[in-house]
């Protein structure tokens, strides 16, 4: 899960400031955001809460790296794609 987080926090973030960007999104302090995404600290139950809050569709991805749990579900940098109800 912690390659997820970080492919995560690549797209949302801004590169220049990604953990200040991960703390004014969540309110979840930069520290445990950098020790996150460099291992040193577990994802833990309320960055999962944050990261659903702010980013629902990627919530499977992240958890399971399964896009299809529903449709709304994806992953950063995916492309979206229109659902062809004639096939």
């Amino acid at each position: 899960m912690r390659s997820r987080l970080v492919q995560l926090i690549d797209h949302v973030a801004n590169p220049r400031q990604p953990w200040s960007d991960m703390e004014r999104m969540t309110g979840i302090s930069r520290q445990r955001w950098r020790s996150a995404y460099r291992g040193s600290q577990r994802i833990n139950e309320d960055m999962l809460e944050a990261i659903a809050e702010n980013w629902p569709q990627y919530v499977g991805w992240l958890v399971a790296n399964n896009v299809e749990i529903s449709n709304r579900q994806t992953r950063p940098g995916a492309k979206n794609f229109q659902k062809d109800d004639n096939i």
